[in-house]
C-alpha cells in the first residue's frame, strides 16, 4: 500500500523549470520517486532510506530503475545515530534524540543504529547536482539535513524544497523557515495540515 499516493503534485505547480534531480529524504512507503520520473523524463533520483523495511517496500512498488535507494540517514555530519522506531509505524520512526521519549506508545519503540551521510557528500563532481528539489520527510531531522547542504544551497542549484514539519517540534520549524531564508527562499504554500501532528511546506527561491 502506498502513503499518499501522488502527493508529489503538490508541488508541481510551483516548479518552473525542468528539474534534474530530486534528493529524497525518507522515501518511506510513498511514491514520490514514481511520480517524479514519470512526469520529468530523464530526472536523477537519489533517495535515503535507513530503514530496510522501507526500502523494500519501494523495490517492490516500481522504485525507477536507474534511481539510487541509499541505506543511510541524512544528517549534517558523517557517523552513527540511534534511530528509534515504531513497530506499528515505521513511518514515524525517527533520529531525533529523545525521540522515544515523547512518542506515543514507546513501550513498543525500539532502537536501531543507523549510519548519516550529509547531502553535500553525495554530489559527485563528475556529475554535479543541477536544478535540484530537495524533498525531506524525516520526522523532526529536516533542519540537520538542510544543514549539510551548505554547499548546494550555495550553489544556487535547489529549485524548490517541501519540507515536512513535525508540530510537535515547533522550535525545528522556526530554524528551517531561518535557514531556507537565509538562502534566499520563501515559504509558498502549506499543505498536508494534521492538527497537532504534521504539515508539509514548499519553498521557492525569492524573486529578486
Amino acid at each position: 500500500m502506498i502513503y499518499n499516493p501522488g502527493q508529489f503534485e503538490n508541488i508541481v505547480p510551483y516548479i518552473k523549470t525542468t528539474p534534474e534531480w530530486l534528493i529524497l529524504g525518507g522515501p518511506g512507503d510513498g511514491n514520490e520517486a514514481q511520480c517524479a520520473a514519470k512526469m520529468y523524463p530523464g530526472i536523477q533520483i537519489i533517495g535515503l532510506e535507513p530503514l530496510e523495511q522501507m526500502r523494500e517496500h519501494q523495490l517492490s512498488n516500481g522504485w525507477p530503475v536507474e534511481a539510487k535507494l541509499l541505506p543511510y540517514a541524512l544528517s549534517d555530519t558523517h557517523g552513527m545515530v540511534e534511530m528509534c522506531i515504531n513497530p506499528d509505524n515505521f513511518r514515524a520512526s525517527s533520529t531525533i534524540p529523545n525521540w522515544c521519549a515523547a512518542a506515543p506508545a514507546t513501550d513498543r519503540a525500539k532502537a536501531l543504529i543507523v549510519e548519516t551521510v550529509t547531502i553535500d557528500s553525495l554530489n559527485d563532481p563528475n556529475d554535479p547536482f543541477r536544478k535540484v528539489i530537495l524533498w525531506l520527510d524525516i520526522e523532526g531531522s529536516e533542519i540537520t539535513a538542510i544543514r549539510g547542504a551548505t554547499q548546494l544551497f550555495d550553489s544556487g542549484e535547489v529549485i524548490l524544497v517541501n519540507v515536512e514539519i513535525t508540530d510537535r517540534y515547533p522550535e525545528h520549524a522556526a530554524k528551517v523557515n531561518s535557514l531556507l531564508t537565509h538562502y534566499g527562499f520563501r515559504e509558498v504554500r502549506r499543505w498536508n495540515v494534521q492538527p497537532g501532528l504534521v504539515h508539509d511546506r514548499i519553498y521557492t527561491r525569492s524573486r529578486k
